[in-house]
């Protein structure tokens, strides 16, 4: 099931907040994702995202770009175009544009990211090494009727539970207002800024038919592909929005940091009213 969101982000997701100083959270991200959306390349190319050598030299490599496209190009535009969601603080997500990590750090993240999405596969697709180690590579189990074998059933079930679970670490960082301790209040705040409708609807635009071509150009595959290319023809059409955007409606001033390490940690969690907002 080529569906990269949001089961396959939780081990990534636990590893930045247990160390957030670490990683290259979005590099871990995007690595975790990388496989399944290596998806819309691999199959013309005659690889596999899921397997060495190619998810170490397809699939990781895609992501460091996906990656470096987002902080440099996307972050300071896309997350000002959304509703925040609630908990989830979408806006705030705009800060990500004010980092640089090391690149050793962002690489490593990649690969990090690249490597927990197989290793979580191993055990939950048929043919796999752990479920051939495990012995349940021909067990079936039949449940009202339906027979599936265990391997399919611990995807399904991994994919529901654990695209819940990582919605909520989602809200978790929200709630917690983790971003303003690994930034700072005033970084946030100026992230946030939401931009004018007219400038919201061509970014939307954008996505729409950066969506639309990638779902033309996988139709006459697989399904795989059906999945994977319009999501990464979505990705260029922010690319482009975010180009365009820069361009016409030029952000105000942030400051970029290029030490991961740089932590705000001194800076007390507030709400994005002020220091009097609690």
């Amino acid at each position: 099931m080529p569906l990269t969101w949001f089961a396959h982000q939780v081990p990534v997701f636990g590893m930045k907040l247990a160390r957030p100083r670490w990683f290259d959270g979005v590099a871990l991200v995007f690595g975790s994702m990388a496989p399944d959306l290596a998806y819309a390349f691999t199959g013309a190319l005659g690889l596999d995202g899921h397997k060495a050598p190619a998810a170490f030299t397809f699939a990781a490599p895609l992501a460091v770009v996906m990656a470096v496209l987002f902080r440099h190009v996307i972050a300071g535009q896309i997350p000002r175009c959304f509703p925040d969601l609630g908990a989830l603080s979408v806006r705030s997500y705009g800060v990500l544009a004010t980092r640089r990590p090391a690149v050793l750090i962002t690489l490593l993240s990649a690969f990090l990211g690249t490597g927990s999405h197989v290793v979580m596969d191993w055990f939950t697709h048929s043919g796999q090494p752990a479920v051939r180690w495990l012995g349940y590579d021909e067990l079936e189990v039949t449940v009202f009727g339906y027979t599936e074998s265990l391997a399919s059933i611990f995807q399904n079930v991994g994919h529901t539970f654990g695209s819940l679970v990582g919605l909520l670490l989602l809200v978790l960082i929200g709630r917690r207002r983790l971003l303003e301790e690994w930034y700072s209040v005033a970084q946030v705040q100026e992230a946030r800024a939401l931009h004018p409708s007219s400038v919201r609807s061509a970014m939307w635009a954008c996505m729409f038919f950066g969506g639309i071509i990638g779902f033309g150009l996988g139709w006459s595959e697989g399904f795989v592909e059906r999945v994977e290319r319009p999501a990464v023809g979505t990705f260029v059409g922010m690319v482009i929005g975010a180009m365009l955007v820069r361009r016409f409606d030029p952000p105000a001033t942030l400051t970029v940091t290029d030490r991961v390490d740089d932590e705000r940690s001194s800076h007390p969690t507030r709400r994005y009213g002020g220091p009097s907002d609690g």
